[in-house]
């Protein structure tokens, strides 16, 4: 059960740190291009 809940946590906070990082990104490659193209009003 120990194990299994460490591989649990890890997973979770993994997933939390990659949907921040991909959301910073997607932020990013949207305001950017987006404000010379068409801004979205992020």
């Amino acid at each position: 059960m120990k194990t299994s809940n460490k591989i649990v946590m890890i997973a979770l906070i993994l997933g939390v740190v990659a949907v921040c990082v991909l959301a910073l990104l997607f932020r990013f490659a949207v305001i950017v291009p987006g404000q010379l193209q068409m801004p979205r009003g992020w």
